[in-house]
């Protein structure tokens, strides 16, 4: 589109990275006002069923991943982050998102990974650290059990 084209070339042509971590936070927010404007019955509508201190724990969790993905990230910081205990962050994690925190941390780098991968000529090296992998050792793993398979074979696909 044309606001697309845009933003990409005149406001985020310089950092490429906070281009595409804005786009996923729009996607977030759109997404969830979606659920929360669906008619009653509907298969979006179930998602506004529990409980609103769930879903403003469950942006503001979304909104740590984000700012903090890049760095080393702990259920704990996140808990306190969102003035919940641990076990609390767990149950909201799981009743929104139906997976843990580590799992959503890991999902969200491994998806800024592969735009980034995709969209940058940025090195895999420097893809792990950016986010927030402190070894291409650790980001392999991670990758090849996010994806299934390695990051040269995702960019021959």
């Amino acid at each position: 589109s044309y606001f697309e084209q845009l933003v990409k070339t005149n406001i985020w042509s310089q950092n490429p990275v906070k281009y595409l971590e804005a786009q996923a936070l729009l996607q977030l927010i759109v997404l969830r006002i979606a659920a929360l404007c669906a008619p009653s019955g509907t298969a979006a509508s179930k998602n506004r069923s529990g409980d609103m201190r769930d879903m403003a724990s469950s942006l503001v969790i979304e909104h740590y991943i984000w700012e903090n993905y890049g760095t080393p990230v702990t259920v704990k910081d996140a808990a306190e982050y969102c003035g919940i205990s641990v076990r609390s962050l767990e149950r909201v994690c799981d009743r929104s998102f139906g997976k843990t925190f580590t799992e959503l941390l890991r999902d969200y780098r491994m998806d800024t990974a592969r735009n980034l991968m995709l969209t940058t000529d940025l090195d895999l090296g420097e893809i792990a650290r950016i986010t927030g992998y402190s070894s291409y050792d650790g980001f392999y793993k991670a990758w090849v059990k996010h994806f299934g398979v390695s990051p040269s074979e995702l960019t021959r696909m």
